[in-house]
């Protein structure tokens, strides 16, 4: 179960980027302003009502039930979204152009930032070692990983593609040549 919840968390993480970006292809002009204040309301909302109402579910029946409650939203979803989505077939070359580095920086550095500011009141901030040790990794892995992202991410070309030809991205301009 740990296992399973450690993925659900990994993999919502993107749902929010891939919720916004899908938004401002699909919407033009006011609408995308719509669209971005609905969305950010949602997510905003989630997140904070949530575990209030997880708390008086179990409070007042059992914490079997968070997970019976999504079984009938997760059915409909998991027979529905295939029927009714039609899913572009992925370019796997488009892995070869990723920042591998950057994202295994960032992780670092959100990671040790994380434990940092955890752990640090409960182990005298940095008398201690650990602490001194994953404070420093944070900063260290923030600067390179930033450094390597920039340095990287220059000026290549845009990559992003779809069956309708080149999209817009906000880096690029229309035909998918890099900014002046």
């Amino acid at each position: 179960m740990i296992v399973f919840r450690g993925l659900q968390g990994f993999l919502g993480g993107s749902m929010i980027p891939t919720v916004f970006t899908t938004a401002f292809f699909y919407f033009t002009g006011q609408q995308r302003v719509i669209a971005a204040a609905v969305i950010g309301t949602i997510s905003s909302l989630a997140p904070t009502l949530g575990p209030t109402i997880g708390g008086w579910i179990t409070d007042n029946y059992s914490w079997h039930w968070l997970f019976f409650i999504n079984l009938i939203p997760g059915t409909f979803v998991a027979v529905v979204v295939p029927m009714l989505v039609r899913v572009d077939r992925p370019d796997l070359k488009l892995l070869r152009g990723a920042d591998y580095l950057g994202m295994a920086l960032m992780a670092i550095f959100l990671g040790c930032l994380e434990y940092t500011l955890e752990e640090g009141p409960r182990w005298d901030w940095f008398g201690d070692g650990t602490i001194r040790a994953t404070a420093w990794s944070s900063r260290g892995s923030a600067s390179s990983g930033s450094s390597s992202t920039l340095m990287r991410g220059g000026r290549r070309r845009c990559r992003t593609r779809s069956a309708r030809g080149l999209r817009r991205c906000c880096l690029c301009s229309t035909d998918g040549r890099s900014p002046p």
